[in-house]
């Protein structure tokens, strides 16, 4: 069940960057600071992918600063890299940075 799970957000977390609406957007990362909060070990697996995605977003709303989703999505990236400091995190990124490029 937990790699169902995992397999749906991954799917899920992808979307942020296409054309779909700024709801579902939002809902995506609801989602995702929802499993950071509730099942930190299975946001492990795909946290690293999260933040690149996430970090995409970010890039293309630079120009609008008060839009929500930006918002939510740093306020979704300063909760996992709090949680997250300590256990290897930055280490996490460069390594699926590098499996992207």
């Amino acid at each position: 069940m937990e790699e169902l799970l995992v397999s749906a957000m991954k799917r899920t977390s992808e979307l942020l960057t296409r054309d779909i609406s700024q709801e579902n957007k939002q809902l995506i990362i609801e989602l995702c600071a929802c499993l950071l909060k509730r099942a930190p070990m299975l946001t492990v697996t795909i946290l690293g992918k999260q933040i690149i995605t996430l970090g995409k977003l970010m890039t293309m709303l630079r120009n609008d600063p008060q839009n929500e989703i930006l918002q939510s999505a740093k306020s979704f990236l300063k909760t996992a890299f709090l949680r997250f400091s300590r256990n290897g995190l930055f280490v996490l990124i460069l390594k699926v940075r590098g499996s992207i490029d």
